[in-house]
């Protein structure tokens, strides 16, 4: 695995390249976005003019991209380019379905791929502590495996192609409602005139300790938003989460509740924001 491939270096992206470009394969990339490019290029990163070229070079691709339509747009886009035994990474947020799809589409080229989703954000995966679920071909999931002790020191194989994709948004229907829960704890602290940092410091040495608190208390203390990872984004997991809940026809209420806050702070404006920014639907920005 000489040659890895990143598209698409946002948040995600860009820490993705981080990890991997201190190691002894030749680090490929591309975005959309110069300046994105050129933040790569900082990084020790060797971007092109377009993901073809990345495409037509590595022997791993790595795609971060906020949605399932540019996923397809993208690998429609450089499946002509692709090495025969590629083997495309996935970290994308989305349909497990979908991810079943392109699946079966790209075996019939000889091209792996897996959906490699990722828990945690940016920041903790820039630091080496978030975790890789993965989902597809076992033989293909060894082979990347000193690519993936790169990234993250924990990752699972959860079965095949979409249960990387499947664990991420059970993962996240967590995460986000353990949000939500501390940005409700601290308005009402707020609202009984305690001093939040000290709530905080208490709280992360209580039962109702957490790593959320960890990660996202002071944050919400200091309204400081600057993202790790983009609320609107979080809203569309939400929207996801949902959306096959209602075809298993399972009830989730607090889920539809929390796709209702994180509706409100995207319609004032803060869809940009970290996801820390929850805590604006409870009135404290």
């Amino acid at each position: 695995m000489n040659h890895v491939g990143v598209i698409g270096l946002g948040l995600l992206g860009s820490a993705i390249a981080n990890r991997l470009s201190p190691g002894n394969q030749q680090l490929h990339g591309f975005d959309i976005d110069p300046a994105k490019r050129e933040h790569a290029i900082s990084m020790g990163v060797l971007c092109h003019p377009s993901a073809m070229e990345v495409a037509r070079l590595a022997d791993v691709i790595i795609l971060s991209l906020p949605e399932d339509r540019q996923v397809d747009e993208v690998i429609g886009a450089i499946k002509p380019s692709l090495k025969t035994q590629c083997i495309i990474l996935d970290t994308t947020t989305g349909d497990p379905k979908c991810c079943e799809r392109r699946c079966k589409d790209l075996s019939e080229v000889g091209v792996f791929y897996l959906d490699c989703t990722v828990a945690g954000s940016s920041e903790l995966l820039r630091a080496g502590k978030a975790l890789l679920f993965v989902g597809g071909d076992g033989l293909a999931f060894g082979k990347v495996r000193p690519i993936l002790d790169q990234l993250a020191e924990k990752h699972f194989l959860m079965g095949a192609s979409g249960a990387g994709s499947r664990m991420k948004l059970v993962h996240n229907l967590a995460l986000g409602l353990n949000r939500a829960v501390l940005a409700e704890t601290m308005v009402f602290a707020n609202a009984m005139g305690l001093d939040l940092r000290k709530v905080l410091q208490v709280l992360m040495q209580s039962p109702a300790a957490s790593m959320v608190m960890q990660h996202k208390g002071a944050k919400m203390i200091e309204s400081d938003f600057k993202p790790q990872a983009r609320l609107h984004q979080h809203a569309k997991d939400v929207r996801l989460i949902l959306e096959i809940a209602n075809s298993l026809e399972q009830p989730l209420p607090l889920s539809d509740l929390h796709l209702k806050l994180l509706e409100k702070v995207i319609q004032d404006g803060g869809g940009d924001l970290d996801n820390s920014a929850i805590i604006r639907a409870f009135g404290k920005s």
